[in-house]
């Protein structure tokens, strides 16, 4: 009878299975959200910061977020030894294993100058990108307190200071009259929704500057009279012929498929 050797079997089934894994599908789902999350809490606090030092009249400093570069690494490996022996030499097994992970992100913040810095902090927005802010549902005063620096010569307040931080006084009385007029037509908008059902249309008019008997009894300066209608496109003020037939229009029968509006007729300046 032939004695296997002291090892018979050396099988050393070293299953070293070292791997650099792919994880981009994987995590890319669940990253993307929070690095998303995450860019706009920062950009919240340097908003608040940049306020601050406006505040105390320091110069702030602004810096994006151009490039995020998430490197992952998963490591793994793992073995087996399997040793059969003869005679006194036993047999035995061995096994071993390791898994590591590593997540080193890298982050670019460039200042922002030049240009860029021009468009995002110093140009004023263009009304066309606050009117739809504003049909959106966001109260007009509060809209014209944070984005107007004046309308129509009437100066906002501002935080910086000096002689002309708190304001035009015309610029307040200007957002409370906003308010009301706001209030106005979504009052008409919402009766008009509840009364159709009824066949009651309700329709609002927003004239502009009209010539009425108040203009000349003391409700304004002479001067202001003289430059009545001078901030519309046609340059004047509108007369009461050619404001009453708007109402004649929303009164007839040649208006009955209409309700819920609000007819501006304000010299040229669009919608109310």
């Amino acid at each position: 009878m032939t004695l296997f050797p002291r090892i018979v079997l050396a099988a050393s089934v070293a299953c070293f299975m070292t791997a650099c894994a792919h994880m981009g599908p994987a995590r890319l789902k669940a990253d993307q959200v929070d690095y998303t999350r995450a860019l706009g809490m920062a950009k919240k606090r340097a908003i608040l910061d940049s306020m601050v030092q406006l505040r105390f009249a320091d110069a702030p400093s602004f810096l994006t977020v151009s490039q995020i570069i998430a490197a992952y690494t998963f490591d793994a490996s793992a073995g087996a030894t399997l040793n059969e022996g003869s005679g006194a030499q036993p047999s035995y097994a061995l096994a071993n294993g390791s898994v590591s992970y590593s997540n080193h992100p890298t982050f670019t913040f460039p200042p922002t100058t030049g240009d860029a810095f021009a468009a995002a902090y110093i140009r004023p927005l263009a009304p066309a990108l606050v009117q739809p802010l504003a049909q959106g549902g966001i109260p007009i005063d509060l809209l014209l307190r944070i984005a107007a620096q004046s309308v129509a010569g009437l100066r906002n307040g501002t935080a910086l200071g000096g002689s002309r931080s708190a304001g035009t006084p015309g610029f307040f009385q200007l957002l409370h009259a906003a308010r009301r007029l706001a209030a106005i037509a979504n009052f008409t908008k919402c009766l008009a929704t509840q009364l159709i059902e009824r066949g009651i249309r309700v329709n609002g008019v927003a004239p502009g500057p009209f010539w009425t008997p108040l203009q000349v009894t003391g409700s304004q300066t002479t001067e202001n009279v003289q430059k009545f209608g001078e901030q519309v496109p046609m340059k004047r003020p509108g007369q009461p012929a050619e404001l009453a037939p708007v109402y004649v229009l929303l009164a007839s029968a040649e208006a009955s498929y209409i309700t819920g509006q609000i007819y501006g007729a304000m010299g040229g300046k669009g919608q109310p």
